[in-house]
């Protein structure tokens, strides 16, 4: 009987709570147990999570979000901390299941404890006037 290779599995650890904190090998999610999840379930999860981020009207929805900060992400950046468009997952309620997760730029973060995000990088909208459409998406530290 031949043997079936089992699909791959992708291990969520929990981040430490300390600020600037990474967890070794945590792609991209903050705040869970950890959890094991195939290639399938994690294409999955990353996609329920993204539609959670801000649509805006200068930027193509299936390309780019903000998150809770205002940050701008971009969808094939998920877990690449080194860009400036980066994206993690972020648990945002103790409890609340799949609906608990959202999208922030990977410099930002929520606090679950005080129920705030942590803005480290928003959208650069500097030298737009408020009645037109800034692009291409940009972000700056505040």
């Amino acid at each position: 009987m031949p043997h079936r290779k089992s699909p791959p599995r992708h291990r969520l650890h929990a981040a430490p709570s300390k600020a600037g904190g990474k967890a070794a090998g945590a792609p991209a999610l903050r705040g869970d147990s950890e959890t094991e999840l195939t290639d399938e379930e994690l294409a999955r999860l990353v996609e329920a999570v993204w539609q959670h981020g801000r649509v805006m009207p200068e930027a193509d929805g299936a390309y780019w979000r903000q998150d809770a900060c205002g940050a701008w992400m971009m969808r094939e950046h998920f877990g690449h901390e080194d860009s400036a468009f980066g994206w993690k997952i972020e648990k945002v309620a103790v409890d609340g299941g799949g609906d608990a997760l959202r999208p922030f730029n990977s410099a930002n973060h929520f606090d679950i404890a005080n129920r705030r995000p942590h803005c480290a990088i928003t959208a650069d909208r500097s030298a737009v006037p408020a009645e037109r459409q800034a692009g291409p998406p940009r972000n700056r530290r505040p």
